[in-house]
């Protein structure tokens, strides 16, 4: 079946509790900041994921962004790629047009939809919207069986601000991951909008 999405945490168990852990396998958070493995990182990925405690690698993997050395060495190490950012925050919905604005506070507030990149990914996203729709999926189930589709050990982590958007999140897994030839002719598209240099 489909990989259900994993809550990020830290284990924070000491002593005899901490081994029981991870002699179970504990999936761990790989962290982001100081002497921590840098998840995007393909050489420490690597000498991660020799460990023998290694189940999972966190990176960041969506239609348009993501490390592929990355993703290669959790499918031949068999872990899992735990996926932050697979909605692209939020572009990958549909919720945003060129007249889009975002306020200050938010941390996307320098996207310019008119221009440069996420202009042109809005370009792309239109061009590839029918095939991302297949079986009445919304465009975020859409992205989501795109992950599925790309690798088996693809586990996204979505966010959302509401119970409709869990929810929505949720049923793509019943949809499960898009067809070869769905992903065939997204390839196809995106190599088109991005003038080949995809």
């Amino acid at each position: 079946g489909l990989p259900l999405p994993l809550r990020r945490g830290r284990v924070r168990a000491r002593g005899p509790e901490r081994d029981a852990r991870r002699d179970r396998r504990v999936v761990r958070r790989v962290g982001e900041g100081g002497d921590a493995v840098r998840p995007d990182d393909p050489a420490r990925a690597e000498a991660f994921s020799r460990g023998p405690h290694c189940a999972a690698i966190q990176q960041r993997f969506n239609l348009f962004e993501g490390n592929r050395e990355v993703l290669a060495i959790c499918e031949e190490a068999e872990m899992a790629s735990i996926v932050r950012g697979p909605l692209a925050q939020g572009l990958l919905t549909g919720k945003f047009t060129a007249e889009s604005t975002l306020p200050s506070n938010d941390v996307r507030h320098s996207w310019d939809f008119r221009e440069g990149e996420q202009a042109k990914r809005l370009a792309a996203l239109a061009a590839i919207r029918e095939v991302r729709t297949t079986q009445k999926r919304t465009l975020a189930q859409g992205a989501l069986g795109w992950l599925w589709a790309r690798s088996k050990v693809m586990v996204p982590i979505p966010g959302f601000k509401t119970v409709a958007q869990v929810e929505e999140n949720t049923a793509a897994m019943w949809f499960g991951p898009l067809s070869p030839d769905d992903m065939a002719e997204i390839d196809e598209l995106m190599a088109e909008a991005y003038g080949g240099q995809r």
